[in-house]
């Protein structure tokens, strides 16, 4: 699976958000995940990695092996970066 691919899946449930997809062994199906979105505000951690599972559906433990996942609200972005 691309990059690209990725993206989309998260930009479906993730509109107006901040996300970035890296293939971290060029293989396509290992990917490191940051999103940055109000969707998270007040959403504990494992709820948003939840989320974003969701988002990828069955491609996750199919297309996709392994993902690492960043997930932050804007306001937590801005303390980050």
């Amino acid at each position: 699976m691309e990059e690209k691919e990725v993206q989309a899946l998260l930009e479906n449930d993730f509109p107006d958000s901040d996300i970035a997809i890296v293939d971290t062994r060029g293989s396509g199906d290992h990917f490191e995940i940051m999103v940055v979105s109000d969707n998270f505000e007040g959403v504990p951690i494992l709820e948003r990695h939840k989320m974003i599972h969701s988002a990828l559906g069955d491609n996750l433990g199919g297309a996709i092996h392994a993902v690492e996942i960043k997930a932050y609200t804007k306001k937590q972005w801005e303390n980050v970066s």
